[in-house]
């Protein structure tokens, strides 16, 4: 059974929002527990206390994304949980939604499943209500909903990928343990990318924008993809060939730097420095 008495949630905060507090407060009572894993520099503690079911855990060092998840997931592996979904801190799901996602989720005739996601809207999109599950190749970390069991055989989420393609990541392994990623397409959830959509005054050529230094981890990592999953090499190289067009194309904010930026990534990626930026 996926249900709120053997499923938590692990939140990545970092520096959050007494809205984005709110957010997690509509959903908390539809699970077990919640762990949030605050990365920000100071302590948020007393932002948590009002949340239920909510367990604080100050990780102060902003070590990324994926180090965060992994102290979140190996804390609930610890306490027993059988289920566990992760959500971004903006992340907006009711505790109904949330209820009617476990029990979809439970009711899903597709076998083998390793993770699945609720359909991520990015305002412009809705799923086909007809399809009420469709099988992916990946899906975004915020939402998705694994058994515990998966991630320890999976293994952890890959820290020094710090913050971009982490999901992406996860899903290959996943994948190659022939387990199945399914999106729930009754289970609509708003999600934002990077800057939010721009468009472009000229062309009106619309596109997500992602300041500098995410350019930086998404070509590094997008690199490390193409070279250690062969199988999805065609699929990453038009990413990246479609990321450089876009930049050089159609990007005027701080287009010089986010292409040095891409220039150290490769640099870095053919030196196999993998740590946290720091030219």
């Amino acid at each position: 059974m996926i249900d709120s008495h053997n499923t938590v949630a692990v939140v990545v905060w970092y520096h959050p929002t007494e809205q984005q507090v709110d957010y997690i407060a509509a959903y908390a009572s539809a699970l077990k527990r919640v762990y949030i894993v605050d990365n920000s520099d100071i302590d948020n503690g007393d932002l948590a206390k009002g949340i239920p079911n909510a367990i604080y855990i100050a990780n102060l060092s902003n070590k990324g994304i994926a180090y965060a998840l992994n102290v979140g997931y190996q804390r609930a592996i610890e306490d027993s949980a059988e289920w566990i979904v992760s959500f971004d801190q903006d992340s907006h799901i009711t505790a109904s939604l949330l209820t009617k996602y476990m029990h979809l989720c439970e009711a899903c005739p597709i076998p083998n499943v390793g993770i699945y996601a609720p359909y991520p809207s990015y305002g412009n999109s809705l799923p086909d209500q007809n399809i009420p599950y469709q099988k992916r190749e990946c899906v975004i970390t915020s939402g998705a909903l694994m058994h515990a069991d998966t991630y320890r055989v999976t293994g952890d989420f890959r820290d020094e990928f710090f913050i971009d393609l982490v999901d992406d990541e996860y899903c290959l392994r996943v994948k190659r343990l022939g387990k199945e990623i399914v999106i729930v397409n009754r289970i609509v959830m708003e999600h934002h990318l990077g800057n939010g959509f721009v468009t472009t005054p000229l062309l009106h050529h619309q596109f997500i924008e992602h300041n500098a230094l995410r350019h930086y981890y998404i070509v590094r990592n997008t690199l490390v993809l193409i070279r250690e999953y062969p199988e999805r090499k065609a699929y990453y190289r038009k990413q990246l060939r479609k990321r450089i067009k876009r930049l050089c194309l159609y990007d005027w904010h701080d287009k010089w730097h986010k292409i040095k930026m891409c220039l150290w990534a490769l640099y870095d990626y053919k030196h196999h420095h993998m740590n946290q930026f720091n030219h």
